[in-house]
Protein backbone atom coordinates (compact mmCIF):
# COMPACT_ATOMS: atom_id res chain seq x y z
CA UNK A 1 0.00 0.00 0.00
CA UNK A 2 1.17 3.48 -0.84
CA UNK A 3 2.62 5.39 1.93
CA UNK A 4 0.80 8.43 2.70
CA UNK A 5 2.47 11.74 1.40
CA UNK A 6 3.19 15.07 3.17
CA UNK A 7 4.41 18.24 2.08
CA UNK A 8 6.77 19.96 4.68
CA UNK A 9 8.38 23.23 4.14
CA UNK A 10 11.71 22.86 5.53
CA UNK A 11 15.34 21.45 5.16
CA UNK A 12 14.97 17.29 4.72
CA UNK A 13 18.09 15.47 5.52
CA UNK A 14 18.25 11.69 6.03
CA UNK A 15 19.25 10.90 9.33
CA UNK A 16 17.84 13.92 11.01
CA UNK A 17 14.49 14.50 13.12
CA UNK A 18 12.01 16.63 11.82
CA UNK A 19 9.27 18.34 13.73
CA UNK A 20 6.03 17.76 12.12
CA UNK A 21 4.12 21.58 11.27
CA UNK A 22 0.86 21.50 12.50
CA UNK A 23 -1.45 20.53 9.33
CA UNK A 24 0.78 17.83 9.05
CA UNK A 25 0.64 16.60 12.75
CA UNK A 26 -3.12 16.67 12.74
CA UNK A 27 -3.05 14.75 9.74
CA UNK A 28 -0.75 12.03 10.48
CA UNK A 29 -1.69 11.76 14.26
CA UNK A 30 -5.61 12.59 14.80
CA UNK A 31 -6.71 11.53 11.21
CA UNK A 32 -5.01 8.86 10.31
CA UNK A 33 -4.03 7.93 13.77
CA UNK A 34 -0.42 7.18 13.22
CA UNK A 35 1.66 6.04 15.53
CA UNK A 36 5.80 5.85 16.54
CA UNK A 37 7.18 3.45 14.05
CA UNK A 38 4.88 4.12 11.45
CA UNK A 39 5.94 5.19 7.83
CA UNK A 40 5.05 8.73 6.13
CA UNK A 41 6.29 10.36 3.28
CA UNK A 42 7.42 13.81 2.75
CA UNK A 43 8.71 16.16 0.05
CA UNK A 44 9.66 19.61 0.28
CA UNK A 45 9.52 20.89 -3.65
CA UNK A 46 13.57 21.02 -4.18
CA UNK A 47 13.49 17.44 -5.66
CA UNK A 48 12.35 13.73 -4.77
CA UNK A 49 10.96 12.69 -1.69
CA UNK A 50 11.97 10.83 1.52
CA UNK A 51 10.70 8.15 3.42
CA UNK A 52 10.19 8.75 6.90
CA UNK A 53 9.14 7.35 10.43
CA UNK A 54 7.46 8.74 13.46
CA UNK A 55 9.73 9.54 16.11
CA UNK A 56 6.97 11.14 18.64
CA UNK A 57 3.63 11.55 18.87
CA UNK A 58 0.90 13.26 21.41
CA UNK A 59 -2.07 15.51 21.45
CA UNK A 60 0.08 18.33 20.30
CA UNK A 61 3.20 17.39 18.80
CA UNK A 62 5.00 14.90 16.76
CA UNK A 63 8.59 14.07 15.01
CA UNK A 64 9.68 12.38 12.08
CA UNK A 65 13.15 10.46 11.46
CA UNK A 66 14.16 11.07 7.89
CA UNK A 67 15.07 7.00 6.89
CA UNK A 68 15.85 7.48 3.07
CA UNK A 69 15.49 9.85 0.27
CA UNK A 70 14.18 8.77 -3.06
CA UNK A 71 15.81 10.32 -6.19
CA UNK A 72 12.13 10.63 -7.99
CA UNK A 73 11.08 13.11 -10.33
CA UNK A 74 7.39 13.53 -11.55
CA UNK A 75 7.26 16.85 -12.73
CA UNK A 76 6.38 17.58 -16.36
CA UNK A 77 8.63 18.61 -18.83
CA UNK A 78 6.60 20.67 -20.07
CA UNK A 79 5.71 24.72 -18.02
CA UNK A 80 2.14 25.16 -18.31
CA UNK A 81 0.62 28.53 -16.83
CA UNK A 82 -3.11 28.84 -15.86
CA UNK A 83 -4.92 32.26 -15.67
CA UNK A 84 -8.34 31.67 -14.81
CA UNK A 85 -10.88 34.27 -14.08
CA UNK A 86 -11.94 34.15 -10.14
CA UNK A 87 -15.19 31.99 -9.47
CA UNK A 88 -17.18 30.99 -6.22
CA UNK A 89 -16.37 28.35 -3.44
CA UNK A 90 -15.92 24.79 -4.89
CA UNK A 91 -15.33 25.82 -8.58
CA UNK A 92 -12.71 27.49 -7.76
CA UNK A 93 -11.01 24.68 -5.82
CA UNK A 94 -11.97 22.16 -7.95
CA UNK A 95 -10.47 23.95 -10.82
CA UNK A 96 -7.30 24.24 -8.59
CA UNK A 97 -7.19 20.57 -7.73
CA UNK A 98 -7.32 19.44 -10.71
CA UNK A 99 -4.67 21.71 -12.65
CA UNK A 100 -2.59 20.63 -9.86
CA UNK A 101 -2.82 16.79 -10.74
CA UNK A 102 -2.52 17.80 -14.44
CA UNK A 103 0.98 19.03 -13.82
CA UNK A 104 0.47 22.69 -14.08
CA UNK A 105 3.48 24.98 -13.07
CA UNK A 106 2.24 28.12 -12.42
CA UNK A 107 -1.43 29.23 -11.40
CA UNK A 108 -2.80 33.18 -11.76
CA UNK A 109 -6.15 34.25 -10.81
CA UNK A 110 -7.46 36.86 -12.61
CA UNK A 111 -10.37 39.79 -12.24
CA UNK A 112 -12.35 40.01 -15.29
CA UNK A 113 -15.32 41.81 -16.09
CA UNK A 114 -17.34 39.23 -16.02
CA UNK A 115 -16.30 37.46 -12.53
CA UNK A 116 -18.68 36.44 -10.26
CA UNK A 117 -16.54 36.47 -7.25
CA UNK A 118 -14.83 40.05 -6.02
CA UNK A 119 -12.40 40.02 -3.12
CA UNK A 120 -11.35 42.98 -0.81
CA UNK A 121 -8.31 43.34 -0.18
CA UNK A 122 -8.78 41.79 3.66
CA UNK A 123 -9.92 38.92 2.37
CA UNK A 124 -7.03 37.98 -0.14
CA UNK A 125 -4.68 36.49 2.53
CA UNK A 126 -7.47 34.22 3.48
CA UNK A 127 -8.13 33.24 0.37
CA UNK A 128 -4.84 32.86 -0.66
CA UNK A 129 -4.34 30.56 2.60
CA UNK A 130 -7.10 28.57 1.38
CA UNK A 131 -6.16 28.21 -2.39
CA UNK A 132 -2.76 26.95 -1.10
CA UNK A 133 -3.81 24.56 1.04
CA UNK A 134 -6.00 23.09 -2.26
CA UNK A 135 -3.25 23.00 -4.14
CA UNK A 136 -0.88 21.41 -1.03
CA UNK A 137 -3.08 18.67 -0.46
CA UNK A 138 -3.67 17.81 -4.37
CA UNK A 139 0.52 17.80 -5.00
CA UNK A 140 0.63 15.53 -1.95
CA UNK A 141 -2.10 13.26 -3.30
CA UNK A 142 -0.56 13.21 -6.93
CA UNK A 143 2.52 12.32 -6.51
CA UNK A 144 4.21 15.56 -7.16
CA UNK A 145 7.54 16.85 -6.06
CA UNK A 146 6.98 20.43 -6.23
CA UNK A 147 4.24 22.95 -5.51
CA UNK A 148 3.20 25.25 -8.52
CA UNK A 149 3.67 29.06 -7.71
CA UNK A 150 0.46 30.63 -7.13
CA UNK A 151 -0.08 34.52 -7.62
CA UNK A 152 -2.46 37.20 -6.39
CA UNK A 153 -5.33 37.50 -8.01
CA UNK A 154 -4.77 40.43 -10.47
CA UNK A 155 -6.17 42.34 -13.42
CA UNK A 156 -6.39 40.59 -17.28
CA UNK A 157 -3.97 43.72 -18.34
CA UNK A 158 -1.48 43.18 -15.66
CA UNK A 159 -0.91 39.48 -16.57
CA UNK A 160 -1.10 40.30 -20.16
CA UNK A 161 2.00 42.54 -19.57
CA UNK A 162 4.06 40.23 -18.49
CA UNK A 163 3.07 36.41 -20.01
CA UNK A 164 6.02 35.11 -21.69
CA UNK A 165 5.40 31.48 -23.31
CA UNK A 166 6.23 29.82 -26.51
CA UNK A 167 2.64 29.37 -26.92
CA UNK A 168 -0.70 31.29 -25.81
CA UNK A 169 -4.29 30.11 -25.86
CA UNK A 170 -7.59 31.76 -24.70
CA UNK A 171 -10.53 29.14 -24.41
CA UNK A 172 -13.44 30.91 -25.52
CA UNK A 173 -17.43 29.11 -26.15
CA UNK A 174 -17.69 30.62 -29.48
CA UNK A 175 -16.68 32.47 -32.41
CA UNK A 176 -13.22 31.77 -34.44
CA UNK A 177 -10.96 28.75 -34.07
CA UNK A 178 -7.61 27.83 -34.53
CA UNK A 179 -5.69 24.57 -33.48
CA UNK A 180 -4.19 24.34 -30.26
CA UNK A 181 -1.64 22.10 -31.34
CA UNK A 182 1.69 23.55 -33.48
CA UNK A 183 4.30 21.75 -35.45
CA UNK A 184 7.45 23.99 -33.75
CA UNK A 185 8.66 22.98 -30.36
CA UNK A 186 6.99 23.78 -27.41
CA UNK A 187 7.69 24.25 -23.55
CA UNK A 188 5.99 26.74 -22.12
CA UNK A 189 2.44 26.74 -22.66
CA UNK A 190 0.12 29.70 -21.40
CA UNK A 191 -3.80 29.04 -20.81
CA UNK A 192 -6.02 31.88 -20.17
CA UNK A 193 -9.76 30.77 -18.79
CA UNK A 194 -12.80 32.37 -18.12
CA UNK A 195 -15.35 33.09 -15.67
CA UNK A 196 -18.98 31.34 -15.77
CA UNK A 197 -19.47 34.92 -17.71
CA UNK A 198 -17.01 34.37 -20.15
CA UNK A 199 -15.08 36.89 -22.05
CA UNK A 200 -15.87 40.73 -22.55
CA UNK A 201 -14.82 41.47 -25.97
CA UNK A 202 -12.65 43.64 -25.19
CA UNK A 203 -10.70 41.36 -23.33
CA UNK A 204 -10.57 38.98 -25.89
CA UNK A 205 -9.29 41.48 -27.82
CA UNK A 206 -6.81 42.85 -25.61
CA UNK A 207 -5.78 39.19 -25.22
CA UNK A 208 -5.42 38.78 -29.00
CA UNK A 209 -3.12 42.07 -28.71
CA UNK A 210 -0.51 40.28 -26.66
CA UNK A 211 -0.68 37.17 -29.34
CA UNK A 212 -2.76 34.75 -27.86
CA UNK A 213 -4.91 32.57 -30.03
CA UNK A 214 -8.66 32.41 -29.58
CA UNK A 215 -9.00 28.50 -28.88
CA UNK A 216 -12.66 26.95 -29.00
CA UNK A 217 -13.59 23.54 -27.60
CA UNK A 218 -16.35 22.04 -29.66
CA UNK A 219 -20.27 22.93 -29.95
CA UNK A 220 -20.90 21.98 -26.25
CA UNK A 221 -20.47 24.87 -23.22
CA UNK A 222 -18.14 24.20 -20.40
CA UNK A 223 -18.14 25.31 -16.96
CA UNK A 224 -15.77 27.06 -15.79
CA UNK A 225 -14.08 24.70 -13.47
CA UNK A 226 -14.32 22.12 -16.50
CA UNK A 227 -12.43 24.19 -18.89
CA UNK A 228 -9.21 24.04 -17.44
CA UNK A 229 -9.04 20.90 -17.33
CA UNK A 230 -9.65 20.57 -21.00
CA UNK A 231 -6.80 22.91 -21.55
CA UNK A 232 -4.20 21.21 -19.29
CA UNK A 233 -5.20 18.29 -20.61
CA UNK A 234 -4.69 18.81 -24.51
CA UNK A 235 -1.48 20.73 -23.71
CA UNK A 236 0.39 17.45 -21.52
CA UNK A 237 -1.23 15.34 -24.51
CA UNK A 238 0.71 17.59 -27.42
CA UNK A 239 3.35 19.13 -25.38
CA UNK A 240 4.22 17.48 -22.14
CA UNK A 241 4.46 14.09 -20.42
CA UNK A 242 1.30 11.69 -21.03
CA UNK A 243 2.10 8.57 -22.33
CA UNK A 244 0.05 8.16 -25.78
Amino acid sequence: MALSRFYQDVDLVVGNTVALDARNHRHVVHVLRKRIGDEVVLFNGQGGEYVASIASCDKRNSSVVIDAFRDVDRESNLQTHLALALSRGERMDYALQKAVELGVTHITPLLTQHSTLRLNADKIDARMRHWQGVICHAAEQSGRTALPQLDEPQTLATFLASCQSDLKWLFETCGESATPKSDVRVTRVCMLVGGEGGWHDDEVALAKDHGFNVITLGPRIFRTETAPVVALTLAQAYYGDFIA
